[in-house]
């Protein structure tokens, strides 16, 4: 069931509906990319009369209070991001259809792998009027299978975006690649399919700066195999082994996915002098001012954010 608790809750979950506007449940998987990534877009549904619902695994304390300013009532549906354990991702297309009974939306708006295939299934599964699905990225499920596990992944993830996907109103993705990929294996209807390049950066918060005289490398990633680690790693002990002036930072959070690096690799590169690892970053833009190149190793890609604000920081 969805977690209605008062420690779950952002104001009111029962308000008059607005006049002219539209009740509108989005899904995400992760708080700090739904604030960081698409707060203007909920604020504007807000300010635009709109009634928004976000749907959550968990609720960070750190995030509460910037989630609560853009307006949006949050409930918490569990959901494992990394699992492929059939019976919760069971659990949670049924938490979300309760939810869906509960709540009437015209508008279902899923976005990443997990919550845009089940919680497009479960808006079929209801009647929701109007499903939009959007797949910044495909992540380990679509990526060249490298193990069985992941292989199963695989056929899993297509056939139920094949189930979920075929009467969607639209499906965003972030590259053409990816919506080729679907198209080609029949798991969207062409005709439903856009393109959106990337997330988009605010230009008055990301603004161009001189670039710093020092030779420097930053890559800014999920700590994920299918990210480049080993490879950034790996290139920056053949660099420095020449160049030991060069300074390489890598910034990003750990990530539970089975794809995700072993720690003892980053701690190995950092007491070598190899890398400067800076962990998770509330804050990327000193990071960025600080280095001549970003690079984003990745084997696959939506529309890297951190290209898009590396630009508009010149």
């Amino acid at each position: 069931m969805p977690d209605l608790s008062t420690r779950h809750r952002i104001g009111p979950l029962a308000v008059d509906f607005p006049a002219g506007g539209r009740r509108i449940i989005i899904n995400a998987n992760q708080c700090y990319t739904l604030v960081r990534f698409r707060g203007d877009l909920i604020r504007a549904l807000v300010d635009g009369g709109h009634e928004v619902v976000v749907t959550l695994p968990e609720l960070p304390a750190s995030l509460e209070v910037s989630l609560a300013a853009l307006g949006a009532r949050t409930i918490i549906v569990p959901m494992s991001r990394s699992s492929m354990n059939p019976w919760l991702d069971f659990v949670y297309t049924n938490a979300l259809r309760r939810l869906y009974r509960e709540f009437a939306p015209d508008i279902v708006f899923s976005i990443m792998v997990k919550p845009a295939i089940f919680g497009s299934l479960a808006a079929r599964l209801e009647g929701v009027p109007r499903t939009v699905a959007m797949f910044t990225g495909l992540g380990y499920a679509f990526d060249r299978p490298r193990s069985l596990k992941q292989r199963t992944a695989s056929i899993a993830a297509r056939s139920l975006s094949r189930i979920a996907l075929r009467r969607a109103d639209r499906v965003i993705f972030h590259n053409p690649d990816d919506r080729d990929l679907f198209v080609a294996g029949g798991l969207a209807p062409a005709a439903r399919c856009s393109v959106v390049d990337g997330s988009g950066v605010d230009l008055e918060h990301f603004v161009q700066v001189p670039l710093p005289v020092e030779p420097s490398f930053l890559l800014v990633a999920r700590l994920l195999e299918a990210k480049g680690i080993r490879e950034y790693i790996e290139a920056a002990r053949r660099v420095k082994s020449d160049f030991p002036a060069v300074r390489f930072v890598l910034a990003g959070p750990a990530d539970d996915s089975p794809d995700s690096v072993d720690p003892g690799i980053i701690e190995r590169a950092r007491s070598d002098g190899v890398i400067d690892f800076l962990g998770e970053l509330a804050d990327v833009r000193p990071s960025i001012r600080d280095a001549q190149v970003v690079v984003v190793p990745s084997y696959r890609e939506g529309r890297p954010r951190v290209v898009l604000e590396a630009m508009a920081m010149g």
